[in-house]
């Protein structure tokens, strides 16, 4: 498969951790993440934002329209 370049919100070599957003289990996740991470290494994004989003068509995985 043939992708164009990243999504304008990654840069080659960052993390990007993609969640549920109305998930009250996602959100437990990743309040824990954010104290865990202290060097800031993770990207955060809830699946249904813009950029989850954009993130999930690059990949080509399955999207939906919100």
């Amino acid at each position: 498969m043939n992708r164009p370049g990243l999504p304008l919100i990654c840069n080659p070599g960052d993390r990007v951790l993609l969640f549920d957003g109305e998930c009250n289990l996602c959100h437990g996740l990743v309040r824990f993440l954010i104290r865990a991470d202290r060097q800031g290494k993770i990207l955060l994004a809830t699946v249904q934002s813009e950029e989850g989003q954009a993130i999930l068509r690059w990949l080509a995985l399955p999207y939906r329209s919100f």
